[in-house]
């Protein structure tokens, strides 16, 4: 029998593949919020759809209620998304950040 516990893990786990899958895909809009994000913060789709397909991690945000998306931009910076499914996979915010040590000694996809 699985727990509650359990199904919400496997169902958080296939919720954020099928978000980096679409997001790779190019199938994805930004909220306003993300639109305007990524014009101030110059993070292109390209840019997003690079740092998903260089993914450092992902984590479900219990205080957001979204995932956050953390990879790699070509230039080795970082870069990242929080997203949500709705009807389709929604940004709803961009950012660019500085790699910390042990990101960049993650192995590299």
């Amino acid at each position: 029998m699985i727990t509650k516990l359990a199904y919400q893990i496997i169902n958080r786990h296939l919720e954020a593949q099928r978000i980096l899958r679409e997001v790779k895909r190019g199938n994805f809009s930004f909220s306003l919020h993300a639109g305007q994000r990524s014009l101030m913060r110059a993070l292109s789709k390209e840019q997003i759809i690079r740092a998903s397909e260089n993914l450092i991690y992902w984590k479900w945000q219990d205080d957001h209620e979204t995932y956050l998306f953390v990879g790699r931009l070509v230039d080795g910076n970082g870069a990242g998304f929080t997203a949500v499914i709705e009807k389709n996979v929604v940004i709803v915010t961009v950012f660019r950040r500085r790699l910390k040590r042990w990101e960049w000694r993650k192995d590299r996809a």
